[in-house]
């Protein structure tokens, strides 16, 4: 999974470093102390009538009181589930789209999505990156896409875009924690990091390949394994959705 994640976990490492408090989000209190970024990146956008969500990428690590990290499977399995069932939740019950499942998919196509799903998190995290830091304002309005190789995706899986889902979890252990507790009480204050949560997600057009909206969500109090966290972190990532209403008034 570290192959997903490489080029976007650099990226949101730099968010966290170097300024989240701007946010595009009109529901700050669902994302407490944290960051959130959403990209459309066309005025225009077409909200597609059909969207499917391709299988979601969970990781959740422990944070040791030495600094280091190790993924916890149980931890990442239960995220898994936890934000699956969010996502879809509220798709069903809060956008003016119809949620295809991607069912009984054949070997080649699962290789093919596996493939787009490495490219769109290289390109997402480009995205991510040009659309945060000044110096590259002027490329800031190019459209990013995975190009028109997803076209033949749209027949064969019978939907008209795909939704990419993303989390991963940097949870404290207790020793860190405590360790936490310790250094502030010596340093009159100090603090440590203690983890965060990142969810991602982003729709990609298959005629176009293009990446028509993204949202970064990114919380220091929020865990991955907990319902009220992930509702709540879904809800604000979809808060600027674009509507099946500005469909109608751009015709």
């Amino acid at each position: 999974m570290h192959r997903y994640w490489l080029g976007l976990w650099m990226v949101l490492l730099l968010l966290c470093t170097f300024g989240c408090a701007t946010t595009n989000s009109s529901n700050a209190d669902l994302n407490p102390a944290g960051c959130n970024t959403s990209l459309r990146t066309q005025a225009d956008v077409t909200v597609p009538a059909k969207i499917s969500i391709l299988p979601i990428k969970v990781e959740i690590r422990e944070y040791n009181a030495g600094g280091t990290t190790e993924e916890v499977p149980e931890w990442s399995k239960e995220g898994k589930e936890i934000v699956k069932k969010c996502v879809l939740n509220h798709c069903q019950s809060n956008l003016e789209v119809e949620i295809v499942s991607l069912t009984d998919l054949s070997e080649e196509n699962k290789a093919v999505l596996d493939q787009y799903r490495a490219l769109y998190e290289t390109v997402a995290a480009n995205q991510l990156y040009i659309k945060r830091f000044p110096a590259w304002n002027h490329i800031s309005d190019r459209v990013m896409t995975l190009g028109e190789g997803m076209a033949p995706l749209k027949k064969q899986l019978g939907t008209d875009a795909i939704l990419f889902v993303s989390g991963y979890d940097l949870q404290s252990s207790t020793g860190r924690k405590a360790a936490f507790a310790l250094y502030a009480v010596l340093t009159g204050g100090g603090s440590l990091p203690m983890g965060h949560s990142v969810l991602h997600t982003g729709v990609v057009e298959l005629d176009s390949g293009d990446i028509i909206w993204s949202h970064t969500n990114i919380s220091t109090s929020a865990n991955l394994n907990n319902d009220e966290d992930v509702n709540a972190m879904v809800r604000s990532s979809f808060t600027d959705f674009p509507s099946a209403a500005e469909n109608n008034r751009q015709q």
